[in-house]
């Protein structure tokens, strides 16, 4: 098995975790548990640690006020300046969520912490803090995005900055892709669709549709109104009325012309998000949140397969959520015919401590007396 991006897992300090410790993780993983545990949190904190560029979408969500400082450069990074007490008590809002516990600017420094466990390097660290004197430093081994402070005691100023060390997280090189609950948009799904067709991964993606619709032939995007569109050999007219507009359009066996895939039922479109957002992550991660809305429990187990069998081929490692007791046996079957590949997750809070989140887990020897005992897993 190819190595995998996380083979282990702790997250400190973010969103709904105060610690938690995810021991072992496999090639595709699904993540359980009741209401409000953090699995949506754990998809974005795994998505944060792979993802570097999102880490400066954090600095444009504060929207920070750009000054002539803003050309100045630390050795760490870009700076960004002239902030008063009041204005860092309100950009510090908007970073809040990110924080366990949602903390005051009173409370500051905060931080929190994702990676691998017990390592040093390849750990990502994201700090709000205020540096009253002295320098900006060198990070260290980790990989480190800090948002801080330099008190200039004169002009009462502010300075705000991004470092990162030489040793880090994943390079931007290995991508992470995220589907959320309601699927990828739209802009994003034609952007995406264009590097399956131009990488010659269509198949993941008509090989995902066929575990709704086994007849199907092929997919693809109209992209300018009464364009004359041919699937092998069959041609369609598609009549759109907003110039410039491209929508999936999928040829089924059945069918004489292609049907446009939003007539064919939510299952489908959801199928096509998850294809397209697969055969883009080879050699990174795939994260989906409520992987088994709009789809029919009966559909599941062809899904996991396919999820199993490409995730291996094309090196992906893939972190998914459910609510669902039928997405979990679903799983449970694949994971069996894929040995030492699986691993299901489950996030519970302590009897005597609820507000701490802890993962048990579960792997395919483990999952049959899950799923058949009906052992809590959500």
């Amino acid at each position: 098995m190819a190595e995998l991006v996380l083979d282990s897992l702790e997250i400190k300090g973010f969103r709904a975790f105060d610690q938690l410790t995810v021991e072992r993780l496999g090639r595709v993983n699904l993540i359980v548990g009741k209401n409000n545990v953090g699995k949506t949190a754990l998809l974005e904190a795994v998505r944060m640690y792979a993802r570097q560029d999102l880490l400066e979408r954090i600095t444009d969500a504060a929207h920070l006020r750009a000054t002539e400082a803003a050309e100045e450069t630390t050795e760490g990074g870009p700076v960004w300046g002239n902030l008063t007490d009041a204005e860092l008590r309100t950009q510090y809002e908007t970073f809040r969520h990110l924080f366990h516990g949602h903390p005051s600017a009173r409370d500051l420094p905060v931080e929190f912490k994702i990676g691998p466990m017990g390592q040093s390097e390849g750990v990502l660290c994201v700090g709000f803090a205020e540096k009253k004197s002295g320098k900006v430093g060198a990070v260290g081994p980790h990989f480190r995005i800090q948002i801080g402070g330099e008190r200039e005691a004169s002009e009462k100023k502010r300075y705000y900055y991004l470092k990162q060390g030489a040793n880090g997280a994943p390079s931007d090189s290995s991508p992470a892709l995220f589907v959320p609950h309601d699927g990828l948009g739209e802009q994003e799904a034609r952007r995406m669709w264009n590097d399956v067709f131009l990488e010659g991964k269509k198949e993941v993606v008509v090989e995902a549709l066929r575990t709704v619709e086994p007849n199907v032939q092929d997919v693809d995007w109209v992209s300018a109104p009464q364009m004359r569109l041919s699937f092998h050999g069959a041609e369609a007219l598609a009549d759109l009325s907003e110039t410039g507009k491209r929508l999936p359009f999928v040829e089924v066996e059945s069918q004489k012309r292609p049907l446009p895939l939003e007539s064919m039922g939510e299952g489908m479109s959801r199928l096509l998000s998850i294809g397209i957002a697969l055969a883009n992550a080879e050699d990174g991660l795939l994260l989906v949140d409520e992987i088994e809305n709009g789809l029919h429990y009966s559909t599941q187990p062809d899904l996991w397969r396919l999820i199993f069998e490409t995730a291996a081929r094309l090196n992906v490692q893939v972190f998914a959520a459910t609510h669902s007791m039928d997405c979990i046996r679903a799983f449970q079957h694949a994971a069996d015919e894929h040995p030492n590949e699986g691993m299901l997750v489950s996030l519970r809070r302590k009897r005597e401590a609820k507000e701490e989140i802890v993962a048990v887990l579960a792997d395919e020897a483990d999952l049959e007396t899950v799923v058949s005992t009906g052992i809590e897993v959500r």
